[in-house]
């Protein structure tokens, strides 16, 4: 019964102490039904990975523990053991659908698509993120539906990253560590402070998105951004994006031979400019290791944690150890 039936009822009442109680009882059950109707909205997760061996058990419990319903993967030809775990987590009803995609271009764009096509036709989802294997998507209330309930009418969700600050030792398990960027700092502030590294400085960075299947046209590439009928844009304060892009320096090289393996021959030539920049210039003039420093500013760390640049974030290990996935 929605309020404009109750206004009718209750006129039916011979008196105004009846219609008033009438109306009073059923506004609070509407209160109610409307405050609970979040939990039956169906929240998808896309995912696109290769080789995430280290991280991508940790990301499909972290997520099903934060309400995700259930993830559509395409996996670009792992080599790693990262398509076995994937399998097993399809058993346990948490992944939906694997999708194996040989491709040996990264087409990012157009798998995406294809991934919220089936979970709109064929899993009738209401929400999608649309994620990688190194972002964490993190719900102040500790239920992402919830969350997502609370921006009201938007149907699209912008989300910026906070970025990880890997450890400088090789060895040291990143995920007991917790340094994020969570401020970054206007162009003016970081010359008076001579810092150049772009990973900490405002470049206006570009959003990542959670968005309603209801209008839906297509994703952009990246998931930067979702072009959807009739949009209605908000930046949530009560969910954060955190971002492993750079666990190490082990992953950092990795992540450099094949990320660039993987755009070289791409048809869009500005697609994955960092890993062509790293490989060309870095990688292959054996100068990696230097590359490594310089992107990060380890020598800069204690003047931007002091200037709350950077700062120790525990929210991301605190709810694994909460749930018991670490």
């Amino acid at each position: 019964m929605n309020e404009s039936m109750i206004n009718f009822v209750s006129k039916l009442l011979p008196t105004k102490k009846l219609r008033r109680k009438f109306k009073e009882q059923q506004k609070q059950k509407l209160a109610e039904e409307e405050q609970q109707a979040y939990k039956k909205k169906k929240l998808i997760m896309t995912l696109v990975c290769k080789d995430e061996i280290e991280i991508i058990e940790r990301h499909l419990l972290f997520h099903h523990h934060m309400g995700i319903d259930g993830y559509i993967v395409t996996d670009n030809n792992s080599t790693d053991g990262t398509r076995e775990i994937l399998e097993e987590y399809k058993k346990k009803g948490i992944v939906l659908e694997i999708i194996d995609e040989p491709c040996p271009t990264h087409m990012h764009g157009v798998w995406v698509h294809r991934m919220v096509e089936i979970a709109i036709k064929k899993y009738h989802a209401d929400w999608i993120i649309n994620s990688d294997a190194d972002e964490f998507w993190y719900a102040q209330s500790e239920d992402l539906k919830y969350d997502i309930a609370q921006c009201g009418k938007a149907n699209v969700l912008n989300l910026y990253f906070r970025n990880f600050v890997p450890p400088v030792s090789p060895d040291e398990d990143y995920f007991q560590t917790c340094s994020f960027v969570t401020r970054l700092l206007p162009k003016y502030e970081a010359a008076a402070l001579g810092i150049s590294n772009p990973h900490y400085i405002d470049t206006h960075p570009m959003p990542k998105v959670i968005h309603q299947t209801k209008g839906y046209i297509h994703i952009l590439d990246g998931n930067h951004g979702v072009k959807i009928k009739n949009p209605d844009i908000v930046s949530p304060s009560n969910i954060r994006l955190y971002h492993y892009y750079i666990r190490n320096y082990k992953h950092f090289e990795h992540k450099v031979v094949k990320g660039y393996a993987s755009v070289k021959d791409h048809p869009q030539k500005g697609i994955g400019s960092e890993w062509r920049l790293w490989y060309e210039k870095y990688y292959s003039q054996g100068k990696l290791a230097d590359a490594y420093s310089e992107k990060f500013a380890f020598d800069k760390l204690p003047l931007l944690r002091e200037v709350g640049c950077v700062v120790n974030d525990p929210s991301i290990i605190n709810f694994m150890k909460h749930k018991k996935i670490l």
